[in-house]
């Protein structure tokens, strides 16, 4: 179980930072677009600001590194219980006459 989250927590990481450029580069597509984004509610109505851009890009950098961090820990962390785990087989001994 911790190796699925280290994975999705990892895929959050590096995910989360392209969608957020994705976003940019359609935002600024179009005249139109860009205008309909800055005209809505808070956050996106500061898009136009590039300060604002600058430290949400930032941020969200930021918690990407956590993310990565955290993956390799629980990763890591998953690796060492797996090996120190107890043997589940049970070894038989057969003994010759």
């Amino acid at each position: 179980m911790r190796k699925l989250t280290a994975t999705l927590l990892l895929s959050l990481g590096i995910v989360t930072p392209i969608m957020l450029l994705a976003f940019l580069v359609w935002m600024h597509s179009d005249y139109n677009t860009y205008l309909w984004v800055i005209n809505g509610p808070y956050p996106f109505s500061h898009m136009g600001s590039g300060p604002f851009v600058l430290w949400m890009f930032f941020i969200v950098m930021a918690a990407s590194g956590v993310l990565a961090i955290l993956s390799r820990f629980l990763h890591n962390r998953s690796r060492w219980n797996d090996d120190n785990a107890p043997n589940q087989q049970v070894q038989t001994t057969t003994h010759n006459l």
